[in-house]
């Protein structure tokens, strides 16, 4: 009777070792499958520093009560730099709505700690943001039209006019989560 407890307990050892072995995520790839850190986030903070100030309004209209409600919003990211030993990038974000200062400091991405980079339109990100906040009804749209990289959902934005460079960022940004091992904090 001895025999088969141990066996049994070995047995599901094994099953156990072996579901655990296969939901853990894979080790962050190696320089050798795609640029290095240094480059990645050199590439990041150079593409970052020509994008300057971003202005644009967003339009909303109540579908239900009829009104309608803008704002103008501008914002600028300075002082871009890499912080490879870190594994982040810094900078200094300013931000203004109807002229108004919203913010005025220093950030920072550490992609050792991203868990989530999404890329959309103006228009998706801000029309989600109102069904999030309990208002389906309010519909929205960008102008002009801009594309946003989303760092861990609003920890911090990017702004883009162009798509396909908003793409491109968000690889990057990918490839250094890769890198600095983010994203897979505990796979047990």
């Amino acid at each position: 009777m001895t025999k088969l407890c141990v066996a049994v307990s070995v047995l599901i050892f094994a099953v156990a070792t072996a579901a655990a072995q296969q939901s853990v995520a894979p080790p962050p790839r190696t320089a050798d499958s795609g640029p290095s850190l240094e480059a990645t986030l050199k590439f990041l903070q150079d593409k970052l520093r020509n994008i300057g100030k971003m202005n644009w309004a967003v339009y909303c209209h109540n579908n239900i009560e009829g009104d309608d409600v803008s704002s103008l919003f501008s914002r600028e990211k300075i002082n871009v730099t890499a912080d490879v030993p870190n594994c982040r990038i810094t900078y200094h974000r300013k931000e203004f709505r109807d002229d108004q200062l919203q913010n005025d400091q220093d950030f920072w991405v550490n992609f050792r700690n991203v868990e989530v980079i999404q890329v959309g339109s103006g228009d998706e990100m801000q029309n989600r943001v109102e069904a999030r906040s309990g208002h389906p009804q309010i519909s929205c749209r960008v102008e002009p039209s801009i594309w946003i990289v989303r760092v861990d959902n609003l920890q911090d934005e990017f702004y883009f006019y162009d798509e396909e460079l908003a793409n491109r960022i968000a690889k990057a940004m990918l490839h250094a989560v890769e890198l600095c091992g983010g994203s897979n904090h505990d796979p047990f």
